[in-house]
């Protein structure tokens, strides 16, 4: 699979990419592109302060719980021109990570989109009454981790991020420490001491 790419369409002879929401998804698609689109369509080149000024609207943005998809495109697409679907002749390319550098160069980053992702309206009530029990929540996840330290303020939550493929690991680990664990979901935990 691509490195930093999550989904693609075809845009005419171009290509548009998103990038997936996990950890520094958007940032290292930011760290490896050269160019960036202005509000004109026209392009110019990504230097330092270009760069931070993009990570400081992912930053604004991810702090207010948004989770952030960084969009980029690609003109040249080389042999995945054309690509409608899996039996295009170069799709192999796309499931083979040692073309990810090849696909994934001369992308021009376009901006990000903040999305909502509200809790369910009962996910309040039940994040009080675990506590009143002395079930200690925790969230384990490799999203964004200003995206995440905004949910976790808005639930009172302990928080571990940037933690990619490891929580059974950590669900073993807190067991074997005398800790009665439950997985409720993606990332969320609770616990009791």
């Amino acid at each position: 699979m691509l490195k930093y790419v999550q989904s693609a369409m075809m845009l005419g002879s171009s290509v548009m990419v998103v990038t997936p929401t996990e950890s520094g998804a958007v940032e290292s698609l930011l760290e490896c592109r050269t160019h960036v689109q202005l509000a004109d369509r026209s392009t110019i080149p990504i230097d330092e302060s270009c760069r931070q000024l993009l990570l400081s609207s992912l930053l604004k943005m991810s702090s207010k719980g948004l989770r952030c998809l960084g969009l980029a495109y690609k003109d040249d697409l080389g042999e995945l021109s054309g690509y409608n679907a899996e039996t295009h002749p170069a799709h192999k390319k796309l499931l083979d990570p040692s073309c990810c550098c090849s696909i994934e160069s001369d992308l021009v980053f376009v901006g990000v989109v903040g999305l909502r992702d509200p809790p369910h309206e009962e996910v309040h009530k039940a994040a009080s009454d675990y506590r009143r029990a002395g079930i200690k929540i925790t969230v384990i996840t490799g999203d964004n981790k200003s995206t995440a330290e905004a949910v976790c303020r808005e639930f009172s939550c302990f928080l571990m991020v940037r933690i990619l493929g490891y929580k059974q690991e950590i669900v073993r680990i807190l067991k074997e420490m005398g800790e009665v664990v439950a997985m409720t979901g993606d990332g969320v935990m609770m616990h009791l001491h």
